[in-house]
């Protein structure tokens, strides 16, 4: 996950720190993390927090300009944005 409400020293690493932290997050449309949000009774406490974008870079942007806390995505890709 993409994090950018704390300094770098913060780290947010599962969908735990979201609940706990009150973070808005992004998803992009149509992407398997959204799915999951939208349709698991786990994470049904927090759907309302989340916002979704277009693609994965207009997610990316929001995280940047601080419209959103988090993006949940892929790790791997996550790190190649950082």
């Amino acid at each position: 996950m993409l994090n950018n409400r704390y300094d770098q020293q913060t780290k947010l690493t599962s969908i735990a720190d979201i609940r706990a932290n009150g973070f808005t997050y992004a998803t992009v449309n149509g992407s398997a993390p959204q799915a999951y949000m939208l349709t698991s009774p786990t994470v049904s406490d927090i759907r309302g927090q989340m916002v979704a974008y277009p693609n994965l870079d207009a997610a990316v942007a929001a995280v940047r300009d601080k419209s959103v806390d988090s993006l949940i995505w892929s790790n791997t890709i996550i790190d190649y944005y950082v």
